[in-house]
């Protein structure tokens, strides 16, 4: 298993949405995916998410995706801090790089 010394700060909310990530950061080069990488989002806090993908993230990449909760679709960022293999899909943590305002208080509404 490749995992983090991760300490949790946030309590986790169990949300379950589909994401696609269409560009990621790897070694400060922005990259794309063709076509769009699907992540399943399982949980969420206001440090970050939870994600199941059929792909394996590598840590420190920087994802970038929309987040939408409720009405307002979010542009996220987000860093791969952890990531292992679960039968053929892989799990990982990711943490927020930047997260709108806006978002913020939707996190703070589900708890």
């Amino acid at each position: 298993m490749e995992e983090l010394d991760y300490k949790r700060v946030h309590s986790r909310i169990m949300y379950s949405t589909r994401l696609e990530c269409y560009r990621y950061y790897e070694n400060n080069e922005l990259k794309r995916y063709n076509p769009p990488m699907e992540l399943i989002m399982f949980d969420l806090s206001l440090g970050g998410i939870g994600v199941i993908s059929e792909e394996y993230l590598k840590i420190g990449n920087v994802l970038m995706f929309t987040l939408k909760l409720n009405i307002m679709p979010y542009q996220v960022m987000a860093k791969v801090v952890w990531t292992y293999k679960i039968g053929h899909m892989y799990r990982s943590g990711l943490e927020f790089v930047g997260m709108p305002n806006g978002l913020v208080r939707e996190i703070k509404e589900l708890q």
